[in-house]
């Protein structure tokens, strides 16, 4: 990829740190760009009064829109729980506007095996297209319970102007959930699926923020913009999960979002801190390789045979 845009920022990120004395924290494995940004985490406590803002700066424009994903995992069950029941292991709070022209808000919790619950409003604020323009702001705020367990979240789009377009707080309790066993939500209401009881609650060890396209992946033309991040808990910012003193994950999983982008994020320091910000920007693809083809609308590369070939991150 040309990585010119890109190696600025993060230029400008390391000469701050350098600047300030500031540690930096270490990149992760798979770089700093669509699904593979920084793990946040507390120490193996749960992160409380968790908010995310994604602001643009510069008109996010994708073909089929844009995703943003607060992807976090739950603390590590006790041996014998059941796999396909709860508690959730995986959460993911969602927003952004995709295929169809309006800002849209989404909850997924998981199992080990199976999903648990699927809520959302694909119409929360309608747009004139799917480009989420300059100046917009979408947060995503969530509520925890005396033992730190998620129990609801807040989504709140805000225009150019700073002014509110809508708000929603949804709390999970009661819930149409999903099929216990090896469930999906596609029939979300069906008879016969319980509803999300606070067994279902967990609270969050870490999460990552990743800025993707909806339904798989797609190519971005254009974009930039700033994260957010805080919490009234200390949050530390790592190139991987949380470890116990002695050296086991203290998170169920390790799962992260099949999405992907061309976006990329910049350095961070280490902290920790209650409050990050973190640029953003869009990193321009090379082109597809011999043989293959970019299609509409994701302008991913299809290679022989119709074989999709995901945005690869940049290389650092």
């Amino acid at each position: 990829m040309n990585m010119k845009r890109r190696s600025g920022l993060a230029f400008l990120g390391s000469a701050l740190f350098s600047q300030f004395a500031i540690a930096q924290a270490p990149t992760p494995a798979g770089g700093l760009a669509s699904n593979h940004n920084y793990i946040f985490s507390n120490d193996c406590k749960p992160v409380i009064g968790l908010s995310v803002s994604v602001h643009a700066t510069k008109d996010i424009v994708g073909p089929k829109g844009i995703g943003v994903q607060l992807n976090s995992t739950s603390p590590s069950q006790p041996p014998g729980t059941p796999p396909h029941g709860p508690p959730t292991v995986f959460q993911q709070y969602m927003m952004g506007i995709g295929y169809r022209p309006f800002i849209n808000w989404d909850i997924q919790d998981f199992a080990k095996q199976g999903q648990l619950l699927s809520v959302g409003d694909p119409n929360f604020v309608p747009m004139p297209n799917v480009i989420l323009p300059a100046g917009y702001t979408l947060k995503i705020s969530l509520e925890n319970d005396k033992n730190g367990n998620i129990t609801g979240a807040t989504f709140v789009a805000i225009d150019s102007r700073g002014r509110l377009l809508k708000t929603k707080r949804e709390m999970l309790l009661g819930i149409q959930g999903c099929g216990q066993v090896g469930g999906k939500c596609s029939e979300p209401g069906q008879s016969g699926y319980p509803r999300v009881t606070e067994a279902y609650f967990a609270p969050i060890n870490a999460f990552q923020l990743n800025l993707v396209g909806p339904s798989g992946g797609q190519i971005f033309s254009s974009g930039a913009g700033t994260i957010t991040y805080a919490a009234s808990s200390p949050m530390t910012v790592s190139n991987q999960f949380p470890k116990a003193a002695d050296g086991q994950l203290c998170v169920a999983t390790t799962t992260s979002t099949a999405e992907q982008a061309n976006t990329f994020y910049v350095v961070l320091p280490s902290g920790p801190s209650n409050t990050f910000t973190q640029p953003f920007g869009i990193a321009a693809p090379e082109p597809c390789p011999a043989g293959e083809v970019r299609v509409f609308p994701s302008e991913l590369c299809v290679g022989p045979g119709g074989k999709t070939v995901p945005p690869q991150p940049p290389v650092r």
